[in-house]
């Protein structure tokens, strides 16, 4: 069995790109069918993981902890597209009262 090593210097970069992989998976999953071509989506994710990945240089110069922003602001993110992923999955199945009555 293969098991994957990461450095101690690079499991806190893979871990955040990991992150921001998940919203964007989660976020495509929430939006459902759209016609926005891939090269925004694309280009949403490249810049959550340059802006990530410069959040976690600047914290590693300084010798801080900002690498916890952004687990918790993709943690946020991750959550509220799941929840809308959930919301839509419910509202697919659910069928709506007649709007008319029985008066």
């Amino acid at each position: 069995m293969l098991v994957p090593t990461v450095s101690a210097g690079v499991a806190r970069y893979a871990a955040i790109a990991l992150l921001c992989c998940l919203d964007g998976l989660f976020h495509l999953l929430a939006k459902g069918e759209t016609r926005e071509s891939p090269l925004p989506r694309l280009a949403r994710l490249v810049a959550y993981l340059l802006v990530a990945g410069m959040l976690l240089a600047i914290s590693d110069r300084l010798g801080l902890d900002l690498y916890i922003a952004a687990v918790a602001a993709l943690g946020l993110r991750i959550f509220g597209n799941l929840d809308m992923l959930l919301e839509r999955l419910g509202r697919r199945g659910r069928v709506e009262p007649d709007a008319g009555g029985s008066g």
